[in-house]
């Protein structure tokens, strides 16, 4: 729970009132077994008087219910509050964590624990560990009294104790197990659902929509077996819980009337202890219900705690220099690939204002340059140097200040034309937006568009072709007005009108720039400055493209393929 404690800090005052709240309505509720004794056997503030029992339980009543609504009403409200700071906490850790971690985690996954384990960690830590609180001064309250009023009776009650705490720690550690077992069951569906959904054109047009039914319904039927085990282990739990607190409670029945009958008690005490007894036995069959739940909060705790305490991109670091970009023997492996190379020893430079085109079959490693260049993912060996500079020891912050993207399937957001435009630089005034907007060639859009650049693009862009995507990830590229500009694929997936619409923003924003052209278009690849070929994570050849044209290599082959000279 440590690594929730700052989750509590901002809500001290609220849950030290919530506690007060508590303790006046639990302790209300252990003074009312001493008014039944003192009314049945004559003595006390009671007296055996009915008028006076009336008026003092009654005052009971109304202080546990004042103190009942406002430790309801407090712990719900830290809970609330706890869960929305703890699910921002969640996803800015989110923003900042390491790739290497992130391609390890489903959408589900990532969504469950934002969704489910949060709830789960706001119950642990208000609700339930309220609730928790109130069982827990109960019984060591009655416990008290009972030693108080009776020590032999005492002596047997408590005997029950360590054998219903037992019990709840073996049921404890299986309900944690299948916790864990239905977080996981529940992201597993949820991916299933996701991947689906996203892709319902395709799964129409392939007519698979049995074949989806079919592989959602076997997630969710696992997501109910586990359910279901739960339930069993629970309702064991509880029958073994009941026929301890009932058996025992009859056993310490017939002893207290046995002292009764001695003359060791008198009747009050024994209704008093019956009452301290069966208080005592129902809040620790709560506390061990509820250790059940702690259980498997637990598990939900261990898997927030580890996001939150994880290790994240370093922010502080030096600024990269203007001047040449070098690669020196870079070796790289995916962690969800870590048997395959994605880059083995590659070295090349990009001058300052220098397009350098990076050609290969699929899975050369094209596109594992871009990541690596904006620090995306770190290096596993050798080293990438901006103006003398190691990227290495660069804060990631920087080097994105630098360096503009602009890939095959250009990302836009829920929002406006002008929030996509702005999203590097949310402080570019109106005028800086246009500019970029008309450079991009992005303003026939805005004129078609009823709103301008107040147009909703809709989620993901949907409202927006291909080609219109394109040219608003142009324009916000000028906007940002990078020293670096990486092109992978940037038209690849363009019709020719779109494409030659997109090539004239293209133009005027890799003016005066460096260019790092990612692409297996050989025409693109000719207009560039140098060409650097890879295969298989290794760089073959390099060299103006003229020169490569010329020689006898990969180079030429892939031209000839496409019919470039």
């Amino acid at each position: 729970m440590r690594p929730f404690f700052f989750l509590l800090r901002p809500e001290r005052v609220r849950l030290t009132a919530a506690i007060a709240a508590l303790m006046a309505s639990t302790l209300a509720g252990l003074f009312f077994p001493q008014l039944i004794r003192q009314m049945i056997d004559g003595d006390g503030l009671v007296g055996g008087s009915l008028e006076r029992f009336l008026i003092v339980a009654f005052g009971l009543a109304v202080i546990q219910s004042i103190a009942g609504y406002f430790r309801t009403a407090l712990f719900t409200q830290v809970g609330v509050n706890m869960v929305t700071q703890l699910r921002k906490a969640l996803f800015d850790s989110l923003l900042r964590m390491p790739m290497e971690k992130l391609d390890l985690e489903s959408s589900g996954s990532l969504n469950s624990r934002l969704s489910n384990d949060a709830c789960a960690v706001q119950d642990a830590l208000s609700v339930t560990i309220g609730h928790a609180l109130r069982h827990l001064v109960t019984v060591l309250g009655s416990m008290a009294l009972m030693i108080w009023m009776a020590p032999k009776l005492a002596a047997a009650s408590l005997i029950l104790l360590p054998a219903m705490v037992i019990v709840a720690r073996l049921h404890g550690r299986k309900v944690r197990r299948l916790g864990s077992r239905g977080s996981d069951a529940i992201a597993a569906s949820a991916d299933v659902a996701v991947e689906q959904l996203r892709q319902i054109a395709t799964v129409r047009v392939l007519q698979a929509e049995s074949n989806a039914s079919r592989v959602y319904s076997e997630a969710v039927d696992t997501v109910r077996d586990v359910g279901i085990e739960r339930s069993v282990a629970a309702g064991r739990f509880a029958a073994t819980a009941a026929f301890s607190r009932f058996g025992g409670l009859a056993a310490i029945v017939a002893l207290g009337i046995a002292e009764t009958q001695s003359g060791a008690l008198t009747i009050g005490d024994l209704g008093a202890f019956v009452v301290y007894t069966m208080l005592l036995a129902v809040s620790v069959g709560e506390m061990a219900g509820m250790w059940g739940g702690l259980a498997s909060a637990r598990g939900a705790c261990s898997r927030v705690a580890s996001w939150l305490e994880d290790t994240e991109e370093a922010v502080d670091g030096l600024s990269p220099q203007a001047g040449t970009i070098r690669l020196d023997n870079v070796r790289f492996r995916y962690p969800a690939r870590p048997e395959h190379p994605a880059l083995d020893g590659v070295s090349f430079e990009i001058e300052k204002g220098q397009t350098v085109a990076v050609v290969g079959r699929s899975g050369a490693g094209k596109s594992t340059l871009a990541h690596l260049l904006t620090k995306i993912y770190a290096l596993e060996t050798g080293s990438i140097s901006w103006g003398g500079v190691d990227l290495g020891d660069c804060a990631a912050a920087e080097v994105r200040a630098q360096v503009a993207v602009v890939s095959q399937e250009p990302v836009l957001f829920s929002g406006t034309i002008a929030e996509n435009i702005r999203l590097g630089r949310p402080e570019a005034t109106d005028e800086e937006v246009y500019a970029a907007a008309e450079a991009a060639v992005v303003l026939p859009i805005i004129e078609r568009l009823p709103g301008g650049f107040d147009a909703d693009v809709g989620e993901g862009g949907r409202q927006l072709s291909g080609g219109e995507k394109q040219r608003v990830a142009i324009a916000r590229a000028l906007l940002a007005n990078p020293a670096l500009l990486i092109l992978d694929e940037a038209t690849s997936a363009l019709d020719t009108l779109s494409e030659a619409q997109v090539a004239v923003a293209l133009q005027r924003l890799m003016k005066d720039r460096s260019t790092l052209v990612i692409t297996h278009r050989m025409d693109q690849a000719m207009r560039a400055d140098r060409v650097v070929v890879l295969e298989a994570g290794r760089v073959i050849e390099a060299g103006a493209p003229n020169e490569l044209l010329t020689s006898a290599g990969s180079f030429q082959e892939m031209c000839a393929e496409l019919n470039v000279a």
